[in-house]
């Protein structure tokens, strides 16, 4: 068999980590969830572990030293995916991404999209989800700025993620556990 890096693409809020958690949490001997590096600060109370937070000097220390196989800006910080982490070797890799990086994607191989999108009606799920994470009410707002630049770039790279793997909607929360999981558990032939 052979492994797959799963790019997980959506919103904020749509389930990205949680979906790489319940991943790693429910097949261990599966999955990897490796560390992105970022600039980005640490929520109240955040557990991640999908992410490595780094200063903006370390960070461009890293970036000059080659140690990216993508790095770009978003949202006012700096991400980068480690050239080692997106290649799968035992285990399947799970990755999130901004849908606007799908492209960059693209030209690796065993790459298999999960594109997580939300209709206008459900967008107040994802609203409620970063409150809930602990999100202050102006960090959300500026997210759901984001929230719609993101779900336009999704709809540009549709044929892209189709090509290569599948578009869910979040409807609810069950939407992840219910279809979303069983679909990659699928193509991960486990």
């Amino acid at each position: 068999m052979t492994s797959k890096v799963f790019i997980i693409a959506g919103p904020s809020g749509v389930g990205k980590t949680y979906l790489a958690n319940t991943l790693l949490e429910r097949y261990p001997d599966s999955f990897i969830v490796p560390n992105l590096v970022t600039t980005r600060s640490r929520r109240p109370g955040e557990v991640l572990v999908d992410r490595q937070c780094v200063s903006k000097e370390t960070f461009d220390v890293m970036r000059a030293n080659g140690d990216f196989t993508i790095a770009q800006e978003f949202n006012s910080n700096w991400y980068g995916f480690p050239r080692d982490m997106l290649v799968p070797k035992d285990r399947h890799v799970v990755a999130n991404a901004w849908p606007a990086l799908v492209p960059e994607f693209a030209e690796l191989p065993n790459i298999v999209f999960v594109g997580l999108r939300a209709t206008p009606d459900n967008q107040v799920l994802l609203r409620e989800r970063m409150l809930r994470r602990g999100d202050s009410q102006m960090v959300v707002a500026e997210r759901m700025i984001r929230v719609k630049i993101d779900l336009d770039d999704l709809e540009v790279v549709r044929d892209t993620i189709a090509q290569r793997g599948r578009i869910f909607t979040v409807d609810d929360d069950t939407t992840i556990p219910e279809q979303v999981i069983p679909w990659i558990v699928s193509q991960a032939g486990l």
